[in-house]
């Protein structure tokens, strides 16, 4: 995704848009940004695109985090604005135009909405902090805003890969996707059919499972919890439709995401309990199996 642009409130009252243009970013006020405290709404976003133009941010805070400290029910811009602060602002999504019968993108946005948008997100989030920074936010200090920092530099360090076990993985991955097609062909199952949970389902009713987990709708389930409450029955096929899907899986997500890959920028994030979450690709789900293997430590040091 481009950068667009940037919008900067300095008071609460005043905001600026600095447009992004190609290599036209020479209005950005870089020292003003590096030597203030700065106020983000969900810095984490912010501060990966703000760091790939090569601005420097040393001192921030982000409401985000304040409103999780402080309890709210919920964390976006909006319904904060809004709540506290008694006024509404418009989504910048809500803005993107549709191009035939598609819908367009924030390019196709004119930058003068953009831009009123944008200083009236930077000028909220400005208020926002002056709402809450009289509060007591101990832990915004000591926890939130400390582990934060850690999680960026994650993020920005990423993870060693190695691309030759990359294709060592892929080519086992291969042969086991072909062994498990064939151990489904005998009950006449295709990938076509494995691959669609309503044809699936009528496949395993016809040939005798029993199944009884049902959907949110009120279908029947073919989840992998489902399948194993009935593995009893035919363990052979239902360990082939899980393998299945979990060579599957690894193949169309995993591989992809590493092939060519000499380092992997996964995007970290917290839940709402303060658990760390892993994603594009989940390096979370790497700590078991042969994938395991992809994974590299710099020269001098061991993965724990």
């Amino acid at each position: 995704k481009e950068l667009i642009g940037i919008a900067v409130a300095i008071n609460p009252e005043e905001a600026f848009f600095f447009p992004i243009n190609g290599k036209n970013n020479g209005w950005i006020p870089r020292e003003k940004i590096r030597d203030s405290l700065v106020v983000f709404h969900n810095a984490k976003y912010d501060l990966k695109h703000l760091s790939s133009w090569g601005i420097e941010v040393r001192e921030f805070v982000d409401t985000m985090l304040v409103a999780s400290e402080e309890g709210e029910p919920e964390f976006g811009l909006q319904y904060l604005t809004s709540k506290n602060l008694g006024y509404d602002i418009t989504s910048i999504m809500s803005l993107i135009p549709k191009i035939g019968r598609k819908k367009g993108t924030v390019d196709d946005i004119p930058i003068e909405d953009v831009a009123r948008v944008c200083c009236s997100h930077a000028l909220a989030t400005y208020q926002l902090w002056e709402y809450y920074k009289t509060k007591p936010l101990s832990l915004l200090w000591t926890l939130d805003l400390p582990f934060l920092k850690l999680v960026v530099e994650m993020e920005e360090e990423g993870v060693g890969i190695d691309p030759k076990e990359v294709l060592i993985q892929k080519t086992n991955l291969e042969r086991d996707l072909v062994n498990t097609i064939y151990e489904l062909s005998k009950y006449n199952i295709t990938p076509k059919i494995a691959n669609s949970p309503k044809q699936l389902r009528e496949s395993l009713i016809n040939i005798g499972l029993s199944l009884t987990q049902k959907t949110r709708g009120g279908g029947v389930s073919v989840n992998e919890e489902s399948l194993l409450l009935t593995r009893h029955s035919n363990p052979e096929l239902v360990d082939s439709i899980l393998q299945y899907r979990e060579v599957r899986k690894t193949l169309t997500t995993y591989i992809p995401a590493f092939e060519g890959q000499h380092r992997v920028h996964s995007d970290f994030g917290i839940t709402r309990t303060g658990r760390l979450t892993s994603s594009e690709p989940n390096m979370q789900n790497l700590t078991r199996g042969p994938l395991r293997k992809i994974v590299k430590a710099a020269p001098g040091h061991i993965l724990v």
